[in-house]
């Protein structure tokens, strides 16, 4: 079994202190660890979620740590994304729910609300 936890690596009740996402790998029995560094949540999540895609997990988690980023500051917001649905942003805490294993849950800055400016933002970051 293949597993990976996705760790924020900040100091708690500091979003502005964000440093990298940290991924804890195991897979039968061995531990490996996988960091995205840039510096930049929103490109190192979007980067997470490429290298996540293009390997075979049995089981993908977030710790703790990343409900307690979007809690400890309001620069950095989450936005929940259908791909599925012409890449549409959902709001709707009712629908959220319905649609859970559809949407990916993005940070970004609190200024980006569509996937169009995500991207934008993205391409503009990615060093």
């Amino acid at each position: 079994m293949k597993s990976a936890l996705l760790d924020i690596i900040y100091n708690e009740e500091n979003q502005s202190s964000y440093k990298s996402i940290g991924v804890s790998v195991e897979e039968d029995g061995i531990k490996t660890k996988k960091i995205f560094d840039s510096g930049d949540i929103t490109v190192d999540f979007i980067d997470y979620i490429k290298w996540i895609s293009s390997n075979t997990f049995d089981i993908v988690i977030h710790s703790s740590s990343w409900d307690h980023f979007f809690m400890d500051g309001d620069e950095i917001i989450s936005i929940h994304i259908d791909h599925s649905d012409d890449n549409k942003v959902v709001v709707d805490h009712k629908e959220i729910m319905e649609k859970i294993d559809n949407l990916i849950e993005y940070p970004v800055p609190k200024n980006i609300k569509s996937f169009e400016e995500l991207k934008a933002y993205y391409k503009e970051h990615k060093k």
